[in-house]
């Protein structure tokens, strides 16, 4: 089945949201995942005091580019407060999150695992699942797939052992958006844990990576990439370029290169 392959707003961070997804569609795409964080200080969109008939007016520009955007990816690790309580700002951002999705007719929701903790991790772990399960359901309700994005490099999930801790206390009906970056980072073989979670997986990032380096060009780093893709041979989703640059002429060159580096893949 050939791979869906749309590429995240990321990659344009100095261009507002209109002229990020124009550029995208520029250069081969046919869909997008847009960035943001939930405080709304950083990416293309701002969940946090936003209005209704804003939301609607911002979606309805989206979709007048004719570019699909299947994916929102909301960074942020502030799903619990320090008092180890849901942070009811982050469901109020995450609610107007769901809006908008709903109105894209958008796919999938991804959002951050959670911050690092050190003690009484139990306890963290338990509240941060309340959360994820709290979200799940708006998602649900919004026809939209929420995805956790775990493991995550500096977060609740940096190594292994988080991260089986992690997910034990997730929902079933909670998915994984899987960055092979980040398992590498850690120095986890990303292939084989695809193979483990490949029933979980509601969305793939793509970038390379090596030990402690998640930011490489595609072919200098570590990830087997065919050996992902074939672990993954019956995932149906998208597979979404996350890459950074300084600049607008880079965000060109970067995409350009990415799809001719997997054109036969």
């Amino acid at each position: 089945m050939e791979k869906k392959f749309i590429a995240s707003t990321m990659v344009y961070t100095n261009e507002n949201l209109i002229d990020a997804l124009l550029k995208i569609k520029a250069n081969g795409f046919k869909g997008a995942e847009v960035v943001m964080n939930q405080a709304g200080t950083w990416g293309h969109f701002k969940p946090i005091g936003i209005t209704e008939e804003e939301i609607q007016r911002i979606a309805k520009e989206v979709l007048s580019t004719g570019l699909s955007v299947t994916g929102l990816n909301v960074a942020g690790f502030d799903n619990v407060t320090g008092e180890n309580e849901i942070n009811m700002q982050s469901v109020k951002a995450m609610e107007n999150v769901f809006r908008f999705a709903k109105a894209l007719e958008t796919e999938v929701v991804t959002v951050g695992c959670g911050a690092i903790c050190e003690e009484n991790r139990g306890a963290r772990l338990k509240k941060i699942a309340e959360y994820n399960a709290l979200l799940c359901d708006m998602a649900t309700a919004s026809g939209v797939t929420l995805s956790v994005e775990a493991p995550h490099k500096q977060s609740i999930t940096s190594n292994y052992d988080e991260l089986i801790e992690y997910w034990s206390y997730q929902r079933e009906d909670i998915k994984c958006t899987f960055d092979a970056a980040h398992f590498t980072f850690m120095g986890i073989d990303a292939v084989k844990e695809a193979v483990k979670m490949k029933d979980r997986i509601a969305m793939v990032h793509l970038r390379d990576a090596a030990l402690d380096n998640s930011n490489l060009p595609f072919g200098e780093g570590k990830i087997d990439f065919k050996g992902l893709f074939d672990a993954l041979k019956d995932y149906k989703g998208y597979y979404s370029f996350e890459l950074v640059s300084k600049d607008t002429k880079e965000g060109d060159e970067k995409l350009i290169t990415a799809l001719n580096y997997f054109k036969e893949m």
